[in-house]
């Protein structure tokens, strides 16, 4: 009998955005000239040693990657039930910068919210609104952390995706990402944590 306690090597980020009384969010597709309601993430960290203890995570370079565009199932975009808010959830691994590599690799969310802004009783169709939002306060992630970014969205965005406008009304809350106790048996579909005792597979062996 192997005893191991089990530690996310992950963070998660949770981005909620809010549209302020002058901005509703618009269902605008490739029709109207819009690319539509989607995402992605640049320079993604995608990897992480096995174990927290393996280095200093203040120093941690994580190899990094950009996602493809899209507006999957961790997106919520559905303007037309819901034209005031918006969420996304994405997983990172450990990663740091220092200030002369922060502009090059910054790990940040590229999306587009289409939507209408009315200023002094005029509205304005905005087909797309391109944003860069920044997914940590600071220039670290650390595993097991939960990163809050609550966003209020007050002006449309850039028109062109390779010039994204930066958000400036972001607040930032880090907590550790706690477990939740789960009875399983209680509910119809309950959720668990299930292991395979058939298949184990162990990366960056070479390192750890």
């Amino acid at each position: 009998v192997l005893d191991a306690v089990l530690e996310r090597a992950a963070a998660k980020v949770f981005i909620e955005i809010k549209a302020s009384p002058a901005v509703e969010f618009m269902p605008f597709n490739v029709s109207d000239g819009s690319d539509g309601g989607l995402y992605y993430i640049r320079n993604l960290p995608v990897d992480a040693y096995l174990l927290s203890e393996t280095l200093d995570e203040s120093l941690t370079k994580a190899t990094k990657r950009t996602t493809q565009h899209s507006n999957n199932r961790y997106f919520t975009w559905n303007p037309e039930t819901d034209p005031k808010n918006v969420t996304l959830t994405a997983y990172v691994y450990p990663n740091s910068w220092d200030d002369s590599s922060l502009l090059e690799e910054e790990t940040c969310v590229i999306m587009n919210l289409p939507l209408n802004y009315t200023k002094d009783g005029v509205t304005t169709a905005h087909h797309n609104s391109w944003y860069k939002i920044p997914m940590t306060g600071e220039k670290l992630f650390r595993r097991n952390n939960y990163y809050e970014i609550n966003i209020n969205i007050s002006r449309p965005g850039a028109i062109l995706e390779s010039k994204p406008i930066d958000i400036e009304n972001v607040y930032y809350e880090v907590d550790e990402w706690v477990s939740q106790q789960i009875n399983v048996g209680d509910e119809e579909t309950p959720a668990y944590l299930m292991v395979n005792r058939e298949e184990l597979e162990m990366r960056n062996v070479d390192v750890d």
